[in-house]
C-alpha cells in the first residue's frame, strides 16, 4: 500500500547526469525535510511563470570532504509542475550512480499536492535500471539509474527529493573535485545553491570559468566552506543551432588536484604498460607494412587498420573507465574504446619503430578545456594519438572509423589537449590541435541540367565530399541498407521538387577510409519550367546536397532582437556548379550575381554564358568560423536572406 500522510516527512525527484556524479562529490549534515506548509507557502503560482511547464524552486548540492579526501554528495531539489508537460518531464525521477559505489541513499522522496497532502512512493514505484542510452550503443558500464515514479502528481503539485551519494574513486584517489552547473534544467530556477566543505589545511582551489562568481567563504572548527548562491535564473528557450546547455550556463569547479603535471603522471602510471606489443601484434605490423618504405606510409597503414578493423566497444567498468586495456587484449578481441584503440595504435607504431603518445582531450564542437584552470578544468573525455613526425606531432583519432588519415575530426579541432609524453622531469605537455579550415571540409556539386522546348527537366548530379561532410555522411549512410539510402534521397527530392522522379542513385564504397565520398544522382520532371506566353521560367533545380540549404533558413529564423545565444556551425566550403543546357537561338534573362563577405561567412554567385544554348551558375558559401557570436547574428541573417533570394531567383528563356 502507498502511504499518504499530511504535511511533514519525506520527498524526492532527480535528474542528474553522469558528468555531475564524476565531478561532484560530497555530503553534509542533513537537517531533514521542511514542513510541507512552508514549501507550499513559498511556491510560485502559474501566473508568475506563464510560459513554463515547471519551475525549479530549489536546486541544492552539498559536498563534504574528509581528511583523506573521502567525500559524499547530497542533492536536494524542489520542483513545482504546472501542466501535463511538466508532469511528463519531472514525474520520473532518475538518479544516476555507479554500482561499485553503492546505491544512492534516499533521504526523502515525496509529492506535495496543492491541497497540502504528502504522498510517499512505495517500493513498487522504485527500480534500478541500466540507462537506455547505454543499451543503444556497444557500451558496457557500471552506470545505473534509480528511477522513481512520483505518485499523486497533479498540476500545481511540488516534487521534493533528497539523496546522498558516496562516489568511489578510481583515479587520483587522494584528491577530490566537485562541480556545479547552475542551469542544469531548461526551466526557470528560483534558487541554485552549491557548497563545498573541507578541512582548512587542505590545499583547495576553485574556478568559475570566467563567469565572475566568487564564493562566500566561511571557516569554523578547522573546516572551510565555499558557498555559491544564485537566484531567479530565467527559462532557457531553445534556439536553432545554439550550443548545449552545459556550454551556455554558468558553472563552478572546486578541486584539490595540484597541477596538470600531477594529473598527467597519475594517468601515465595507469597507462604506461598497456601498449606493450606481443607476438601477434608484431606479426600483424610486419604484414601491414610489408613493402612500405616511407614513415608516413607506415603510419597511414597502421592507423587505417586500427580505425577500421577494431570496432568501438566501450567497457567502462571500474578502473576500466580510466585505464586502457592491454594492447594485446584489444588486438585479440578486435574491439575497444577510444583509449584502448589508442593503446593498440601506439603499440603497433612502436613495433614499426615510430614513437607515438596518448593525448587526452575534451572532444566536442567548440568544447575546450582551458589549461590555465585547475584540473580537471572542463574535463577530458576522449583519447587520441600524437605521432612524432619530421614536421612535428601528427594527431590521429583512431576512434573515427570513417575519418581518413589526413583528417582530424572537427570535434577534436581548434583546442588544446594534454599529451602524455614522458621526458626527464615531466610527463604532461599541453599541445595545440589542428585549427578549423573551411577548405578541408568541402562539398562540391557538379550538376548538368537539360531543359527542352516543353520545359521538361533532366538533370545529372555528382556530389563530392571531403572532411567533415565526407565522414559524417559516410557514417550516416552506413546505418541504412542500400534500398533505405535511396529512399532517403527520394524523400529529399520529393520535399524539394514535388513530382520529380529519381532515376539513379549510387555512391563510392563507404568502407574505404581513404576514399572521399562521392554521390551520383539523376532525376527528371515533366513540366519543370513554368510557361509565360512563349517564355520558360524556372529556378535552378535542387542539387540534393547535404547539408540542405533549408538548414540555414532555420538558423536565421529568429528576429535579431530575439536571438540570445551564439550559433554553432561546421567550418566548410560549399560550391554548386550548375551547367544548364536550353534550346538554341533563345534569349535568356538571368539574375545578377551577388558577392557578400562577413567575418564569419561569405557567399557569392555568378551567371555566365559558356556557349550557344548553355550557361553555368556558380554559387559558393564559405563558413569561416565554428561559433557565430551574438553580435554577428544580424550580418548572418542578412547574408542568409540574400543567399536564399539569389537561389530562388528566376531564369527566363524567351521564345
Amino acid at each position: 500500500m502507498r502511504e499518504k500522510y499530511s504535511i511533514s516527512t519525506k520527498n524526492m525527484l532527480v535528474i542528474l547526469s553522469l558528468s555531475i556524479i564524476l565531478v561532484l562529490s560530497g555530503s553534509a549534515t542533513l537537517a531533514g525535510p521542511q514542513p510541507a506548509e512552508a514549501i507550499l507557502e513559498k511556491a510560485p503560482t502559474r501566473d508568475e511563470y506563464p510560459d513554463s511547464d515547471a519551475v525549479i524552486m530549489l536546486d541544492k548540492g552539498t559536498v563534504e570532504v574528509g581528511s583523506k579526501a573521502g567525500k559524499t554528495l547530497t542533492v536536494t531539489r524542489q520542483i513545482k509542475v504546472f501542466n501535463k508537460e511538466g508532469r511528463q518531464k519531472f514525474g520520473e525521477v532518475e538518479i544516476p550512480y555507479l554500482a561499485p559505489s553503492g546505491k544512492p541513499k534516499l533521504n526523502w522522496v515525496r509529492t506535495i499536492t496543492p491541497e497540502g497532502k504528502v504522498i510517499k512512493p512505495d517500493k513498487d514505484d522504485m527500480r534500478d535500471i541500466t540507462p537506455a542510452r547505454l543499451q543503444q550503443y556497444p557500451m558496457y558500464s557500471d552506470l545505473k539509474k534509480k528511477v522513481i515514479s512520483m505518485p499523486g502528481l497533479t498540476n500545481g503539485a511540488v516534487i521534493e527529493f533528497s539523496y546522498t551519494l558516496k562516489p568511489e574513486q578510481f583515479f587520483l584517489k587522494g584528491d577530490f573535485r566537485s562541480g556545479w552547473n547552475f542551469r542544469y534544467y531548461k526551466q526557470p530556477v528560483m534558487r541554485s545553491h552549491f557548497e563545498v566543505s573541507f578541512p582548512s589545511e587542505m590545499d583547495v582551489r576553485w574556478t568559475d570559468f570566467d563567469a565572475d562568481l566568487p564564493p562566500t567563504v566561511e571557516e569554523e572548527n578547522a573546516q572551510k566552506t565555499f558557498i555559491w548562491e544564485r537566484e531567479d535564473l530565467p527559462k532557457i528557450i531553445e534556439e536553432p543551432g545554439m550550443p548545449p546547455i552545459s556550454r551556455i550556463s554558468k558553472r563552478v569547479l572546486v578541486t584539490s588536484i595540484e597541477s596538470w603535471e600531477y594529473y598527467s603522471k597519475e594517468f601515465w602510471s595507469l597507462a604506461k604498460n598497456r601498449a606493450k606489443p606481443d607476438k601477434a601484434i608484431r606479426g600483424k605490423v610486419k604484414e601491414l607494412t610489408q613493402g612500405l618504405k616511407g614513415k608516413e606510409e607506415k603510419v597511414r597503414a597502421l592507423y587505417n587498420y586500427v580505425a577500421t578493423k577494431i570496432r568501438y566497444v566501450a567497457i567502462e567498468l571500474g578502473r576500466g573507465r580510466i585505464q586502457p586495456h592491454k594492447a594485446s587484449e584489444v588486438f585479440h578481441n578486435k574491439y575497444g574504446d577510444c583509449k584502448d584503440k589508442v593503446a593498440l595504435l601506439i603499440s603497433m607504431l612502436k613495433v614499426a619503430g615510430i614513437k607515438a603518445h596518448p593525448v587526452l582531450i575534451l572532444s566536442g564542437l567548440n568544447e575546450k578545456t582551458m589549461f590555465e584552470e585547475p584540473p580537471p578544468g572542463r574535463g577530458l573525455n576522449h583519447a587520441i594519438v600524437a605521432v612524432e613526425m619530421e614536421g612535428g606531432l601528427k594527431f590521429l583519432d583512431p576512434t573515427c572509423d570513417v575519418c581518413p588519415y589526413e583528417y582530424l575530426p572537427d570535434s577534436d579541432r581548434s583546442k588544446k589537449a594534454l599529451a602524455i609524453i614522458p621526458r626527464k622531469d615531466e610527463v604532461g605537455k599541453i599541445v595545440e590541435m589542428d585549427e578549423f579550415n573551411p577548405e578541408k571540409t568541402r562539398v562540391k556539386v557538379d550538376q548538368e541540367v537539360e531543359i527542352n522546348e516543353e520545359g521538361d527537366l533532366n538533370t545529372r548530379i555528382e556530389i563530392s565530399h571531403s572532411g567533415y561532410y565526407s565522414y559524417y555522411l559516410k557514417s550516416f549512410l552506413e546505418s541504412y541498407s542500400r534500398v533505405r539510402q535511396e529512399r532517403i534521397y527520394r524523400g529529399i527530392l520529393s520535399q524539394q521538387e514535388s513530382g520529380a522522379q529519381l532515376k539513379n542513385f549510387s555512391h563510392t564504397d563507404l568502407e574505404k577510409i581513404d576514399e572521399r565520398l562521392t554521390v551520383e544522382l539523376s532525376y527528371e520532371k515533366d513540366g519543370f519550367a513554368d510557361t509565360l506566353g512563349d517564355s520558360l521560367i524556372f529556378q535552378t533545380p535542387p542539387t540534393l546536397r547535404i547539408p540542405l540549404d533549408r538548414n540555414y533558413d532555420k538558423f536565421a529564423s529568429l528576429p535579431v532582437d530575439e536571438r540570445e545565444y551564439p550559433l554553432q556551425m561546421i567550418p566548410a566550403t560549399l560550391i554548386d556548379e550548375v551547367t544548364i543546357s536550353f534550346p538554341r537561338e533563345r534569349e535568356v534573362v538571368t539574375p545578377d550575381g551577388i558577392d557578400i563577405e562577413t567575418e564569419w561567412m561569405s557567399y557569392s554567385s555568378s551567371y555566365e554564358f559558356t556557349g550557344e544554348g548553355q550557361m553555368t551558375v556558380t554559387r559558393k558559401l564559405v563558413k569561416e568560423k565554428s561559433l557565430l557570436p551574438l553580435e554577428g547574428y544580424p550580418e548572418f541573417k542578412d547574408l542568409v536572406n540574400k543567399m536564399r533570394k539569389d537561389q530562388q531567383s528566376n531564369i527566363q528563356i524567351k521564345g
